[in-house]
């Protein structure tokens, strides 16, 4: 049996097992947009377009209507990539490599556009599906979509720039494609021009944050390139896109097979007694034109250095592979940068480990996935716990308030840094010293407490939305039937607000009005309008609003939609409530404080009084909660908001 036709049972398998989250996807859709599909144009591999089902309106699974195109026989599960219409730049690339990849049939899920997804699709589109195509099963489809699904998509997005060297934490980056650096390596070599290359990773960074030296030598360096999830994770949270994950073990070996073929002559240092010979031998064996000059571990005396730099020159090596891991690697390579005479030096840090079969490197699923780190911590437990489990976290958390603008640019003093993570006693520190630290230390707890309660706020507002949707799920179709049965019209009504910092977002609402209650306002703006300070309009006995809009209403039913403007982080569980542009044009100074945090479904004037509370004491309530704003107090707020609902004093 074929592959198309296997994977077309596949799909069968998957709408059956899908079945239930299908047809309540197709129902959102409905209700959203009144249509259940809509079709998004593709472009092949073979250079012919195609168009996909997908789910209409907001929401997730969308994708999941795609399964109907395979059935069709229009796209495989697993194949060649799929580019949208309107991403130029991939489709630029997809005509690069259309004549040599003209009989891949593209599918919903690639081998290569995994690969891309965490940077390291460092082979052609086609040498990746000869790969997957050989020996493929079924078993491998299932693999690679379960690997795509669970894997991070950090490839590049067009909203965000694509710079040539971008900085972290004072470090500036190189930023391209591992091509790039394999030539700009060899280009040195032949020009005679001394650099200095270095890799980065979350941990680097981390210590070139508290380590002044470490950031010295790294400054030094002529090339630093950005190796890992973690960096990659980082760009993005600053709005950058990292083009390639750049690192010194998949480096290696490319610099190798290069220098074989243009004769260049290398040296391997670093690495326990007798682990760079054995390097050598299997790059020897690889590529037997190669000239590893010589080889010496890492692990040589201080009176040794001088006789083996000496050494180093005297063989005229072009690329020197130093492995001492980091941050000695970079500090001695900046310390000798004067003494050694090769054109090029690279910091490989533990790569020769891997090649030497001392250490095994993690299987290519778990690098397709961004989860390298996570079989190091497996290998290692005792001496890895605390880079990846304490300092993956720490680097993200660093990179959210660089994101924030809650840093200065300039870097933390080394004496800040390493006060919060040593003892004090470890320090001789005067009276002004530890007055300076204190005073620090405040602040930047000051800091975290701040930061952190925030990440709650967002971790309890995502859960509990998410929980709402689903546990309220049949309360929320029972009221669109009501709704659809008594009026003509859409189920849900939108409207534009104005968010935090004034940025407009779309809020979904029960419809509890008749369709033409936007143009009745303007007329009953003046005349009928009840509420006091003239700046929102409200009426008890609006005459817009529908019989089962004034239950819904009565009862706040209507906002159950909102569940989905937190959860997509448009808004807060509590929070001021979000005005209308037309609104927000009439605050003063002191109303625009409200736009000074994230719009919520209910605040203190909610329950306490609600639309009853003129527009000045709304105000005011307000920008009492920002002031005091915390975990606990919105706990209580939300607490005290059920019997406001259950009364429905103050709702109209």
């Amino acid at each position: 049996m074929s592959k198309q036709h296997q994977e077309m049972i596949l799909a069968w398998f998957l709408i059956a097992v899908f079945f239930i989250p299908l047809i309540l996807r197709g129902l959102l859709a409905w209700l959203f947009t009144r249509t259940v599909l809509t079709t998004l144009p593709y472009k092949k591999h073979d250079g012919g377009t195609v168009k996909l089902h997908a789910f209409s309106g907001p929401g997730p699974f969308k994708r999941l209507a795609h399964l109907i195109d395979v059935i069709n026989g229009d796209v495989l599960l697993t194949g060649a990539s799929l580019v949208p219409l309107s991403q130029n730049e991939e489709l630029k690339a997809l005509d690069a490599e259309q004549d040599s990849a003209e009989n891949w049939q593209s599918g919903l899920y690639s081998p290569h556009t995994l690969k891309i997804q965490t940077g390291i699709g460092f082979n052609s589109e086609r040498e990746t599906l000869e790969e997957y195509y050989r020996d493929w099963t079924l078993s491998d489809t299932l693999s690679l979509i379960a690997r795509s699904t669970l894997s991070p998509n950090l490839k590049e997005n067009d909203s965000n720039s694509s710079p040539e060297t971008f900085s972290l934490f004072g470090i500036e980056i190189n930023n391209g494609k591992m091509s790039d650096a394999v030539d700009a390596a060899f280009n040195d070599v032949d020009h005679r021009v001394q650099h200095h290359v270095a890799f980065v990773n979350a941990d680097c960074l981390n210590k070139a944050y508290i380590d002044s030296d470490y950031f010295n030598s790294l400054q030094l360096m002529d090339r630093v390139y950005p190796d890992g999830i973690g960096v990659r994770l980082a760009a993005r949270m600053i709005g950058l896109n990292v083009v390639e994950n750049i690192n010194g073990t998949d480096l290696f070996p490319l610099i190798c097979g290069n220098a074989a073929q243009q004769g260049k002559r290398m040296f391997l240092l670093g690495g326990r007694e007798g682990i760079a010979q054995v390097v050598a031998d299997k790059m020897s064996e690889k590529h037997p034109d190669l000239i590893i000059a010589g080889v010496q571990h890492g692990y040589f005396k201080p009176e040794q250095e001088a006789e083996i730099i000496d050494r180093i020159n005297r063989l005229e090596v072009d690329i020197l592979c130093v492995a001492f891991g980091a941050p000695k690697q970079e500090e001695w390579m900046a310390a000798k940068r004067n003494q050694i005479g090769s054109p090029v030096t690279i910091g490989l840090g533990g790569c020769f480990d891997f090649y030497a079969d001392r250490i095994p490197r993690a299987p290519l699923w778990l690098r397709e996935m961004g989860l390298e780190w996570t079989y190091r911590l497996y290998q290692e437990p005792g001496r890895m716990w605390r880079r990846y489990v304490i300092g993956n976290p720490l680097f993200l958390y660093r990179m959210w308030r660089l994101g924030k603008n809650r840093l200065h640019a300039r870097r933390v003093t080394q004496f800040q840094t390493n006060r919060l993570i040593n003892h004090l006693e470890d320090y001789d520190l005067d009276k002004r010293n530890r007055s300076m630290f204190r005073r620090h230390l405040k602040r930047y707890l000051w800091l975290f407490a701040i930061d952190f309660s925030k990440a709650l706020k967002r971790l309890i507002d995502v859960i509990a939305s998410g929980l709402g949707l689903i546990v309220l799920s049949p309360a929320i179709l029972l009221v669109g039937i009501l709704i659809k049965a008594e009026s003509k019209g859409p189920v849900f009504y939108h409207q534009n607000r104005v968010g935090i910092y004034g940025r407009e977002f779309k809020i979904w609402k029960f419809r509890s009005m008749y369709p033409d209650a936007d143009k009745r306002q303007q007329e009953m703006m003046e005349s009928s309008n009840e509420m006091q300070g003239g700046v929102i309009f409200k009426m008890k006995k609006d005459p817009r609003v529908t019989k089962v809009g004034h239950w819904i209403r009565r009862f706040s039913v209507d906002e159950l939609p909102q569940l989905w403007n937190v959860l997509i982080g448009d808004m807060s569980l509590v929070g001021p409530r979000p005005a209308l542009p037309s609104e927000v044009t009439e605050y003063d100074i002191n109303d625009r404080d409200r736009l000074g945090i994230k719009p919520g479904i209910t605040c203190i004037w909610q329950v306490s009084g609600r639309s009853d509370i003129p527009f000045e004491q709304q105000v005011k309530l307000d920008r009492q909660y920002i002031a005091s704003q915390s975990v606990w107090g919105d706990i209580l707020i939300l607490l005290k908001t059920v019997p406001a609902v259950i009364t429905g004093k103050g709702a109209y």
